[in-house]
């Protein structure tokens, strides 16, 4: 690449990240109002959300691959230009299968824009300064979460749940002309990158097991209308023990041990290097951070579902996503905290109090659902955002923390690409919960007060309560990431020896998209 002006580089490319990040949460606020307006229901909806986390997935092992071959400025032009595409189709989109499918064409984009804005960030700051860089592109990482909700709430409240989309237009418009003003023209492709093959076939596998899974997992609350009747007025879904859940279930999972088997075995550059979790602490510290990621994002769909939606008086969208602010606050100042924390105290008693900050706030949470105005939860919103961030802060930077330089590039990879698995997992399981459990307690209400209360009572009831379960379940989760952050060392030691640096060099190979 040519030479570039380093903060403009930056300031540009911390632009495309704030986009993409800002649409991993703009869009929750507004998914009761998407459900009315394309009248399915949430089961059907949340993969508007699941889809886009499954389509970065896919995407984020292959960009350092392509931008090798195509140049990662002009591979960061087609993505943003396909981003803005792909958010005026979510916009136009009127029924739910073609807004699932534009969410997908808008996550590959974005799931791309991910690390390659990192990368040309990086490329044009050397040495100690790219202290600096990892200072500028952290900026939309706080930012876009704090202000999506609200955002998202006030675009959908005053001129419809489309201009959450359309939002994305105007700024990445203005992104594609700095990025081609700005960004340092690409060096034409060397001949190892050529050279280099993509495991293809490991990338469908991965994904293909995912989605068989997670789709099972939806199976498990969807419902036949045969079996709507007088006390099960909204049908009985499909249950764990359905049939057809485990045929989806058992096909992913053999998908998924034939990618395994192949990663670990078979390929020579493996999509995902598995081996990376033979090592202790990088397994256990990335383990905590996607069991941490699964129950945030799951339960992050449902908070703005029951603020709108299940309470006796539901918020509007706005004033569900200013409810919601404080959770992006508290992240945000717990990633800073916790960043100058670090090396002082060790990753051990942060992330288990950060731990335990989720696991208290859920319990409270679920406490007050039944009480709740919606406002007297903000408290333990702002606490769940500091556990979030404190907790998924620190076991990132744990789990590359205890890898080598070489094999950061994969590390990261991995790491990344599971996170983005386990958030989509995640949510599909606490949607089916969440269906599940308000079936089972509405019929329940129904047999014990047919004769004397009204259905919609009981609706809101049933709601009530399958949310406090499942936040419930949210507070014992989080308990178990408090011990299994008990079980990380507190500090890492590497050894320097060349001996063990040249072992682990003809171990784990080059970097991806070397």
């Amino acid at each position: 690449m040519t030479t570039a002006h380093p903060y403009r580089v930056a300031l540009t490319a911390s632009l495309a990240l704030f986009l993409v990040i800002l649409d991993n949460t703009i869009v929750n606020v507004a998914m009761v109002p998407i459900s009315h307006a394309l009248r399915e229901d949430l089961g059907a909806v949340q993969w508007v959300i699941t889809a886009y986390f499954l389509a970065q997935a896919s995407v984020i092992p292959i960009a350092g691959y392509l931008s090798h071959r195509v140049g990662i400025k002009q591979l960061s032009l087609i993505c943003l230009a396909l981003f803005g595409l792909s958010s005026i189709l979510c916009g136009l989109a009127r029924t739910n299968s073609a807004l699932i499918l534009f969410r997908v064409i808008q996550g590959v984009s974005g799931g791309a824009l991910l690390p390659l804005s990192q990368a040309i960030t990086f490329s044009v700051f050397s040495g100690p300064d790219r202290t600096k860089a990892t200072s500028i592109i952290m900026v939309p990482v706080l930012i876009a979460p704090a202000f999506g909700p609200t955002l998202g709430g006030w675009l959908t409240q005053h001129f419809g749940w489309e201009m959450i989309f359309f939002v994305n237009v105007p700024v990445v418009l203005v992104a594609l002309f700095l990025s081609w003003k700005i960004f340092p023209e690409d060096l034409p492709a060397s001949e190892a990158a050529l050279r280099h093959k993509f495991d293809y076939l490991g990338l469908f596998l991965c994904i293909s097991g995912v989605l068989a899974v997670t789709y099972a997992f939806t199976l498990v609350g969807q419902v036949e209308s045969a079996t709507i009747d007088v006390l099960h007025p909204h049908g009985v879904p499909n249950g764990w023990l359905a049939p057809v859940v485990w045929e989806f279930f058992v096909y992913g999972l053999l998908v998924l041990t034939a990618f395994a088997y192949r990663e670990w075995v078979v390929s020579p550059e493996p999509v995902l290097d598995l081996h990376l979790l033979r090592r202790y602490e990088f397994a256990l510290a990335s383990l905590i951070a996607w069991i941490n990621a699964g129950i945030f994002f799951g339960s992050m769909f449902l908070l703005p579902v029951f603020l709108q939606q299940v309470m006796a008086k539901p918020l509007s969208p706005l004033e569900a996503g200013l409810v919601l602010m404080p959770q992006g606050v508290g992240a945000a100042i717990a990633v800073v905290s916790c960043g100058l924390l670090y090396k002082r105290l060790g990753v051990r008693w942060l992330g288990a109090t950060g731990a335990l900050l989720l696991a208290l706030s859920a319990w409270q949470i679920s406490r007050e659902a039944a009480t709740t105005n919606g406002w007297s939860l903000v408290p333990w919103i702002f606490i769940r955002g500091l556990g979030f961030g404190a907790t998924f802060q620190l076991m990132q930077a744990k789990a590359m923390e205890s890898v080598s330089n070489l094999a950061l590039p994969k590390a990261s990879s991995l790491f990344n690409v599971m996170r983005q698995i386990f958030s989509s997992i995640g949510l599909a399981v606490i949607v089916t919960l969440q269906l599940q459990l308000t079936s089972t307690h509405m019929t329940g209400w129904l047999r014990d007060n047919a004769a004397t209360g009204s259905t919609a009572s009981g609706q809101t009831w049933a709601g009530v309560a399958a949310f406090h379960d499942i936040f419930i379940g949210v507070a014992i989760g989080s308990v178990l990431l408090f011990l299994l952050t008990l079980m990380l060392p507190q500090h890492i030691k590497i050894s320097e020896s060349p001996v063990v640096i040249r072992a682990i060099e003809e171990r784990e190979g080059q970097p991806v998209g070397s």
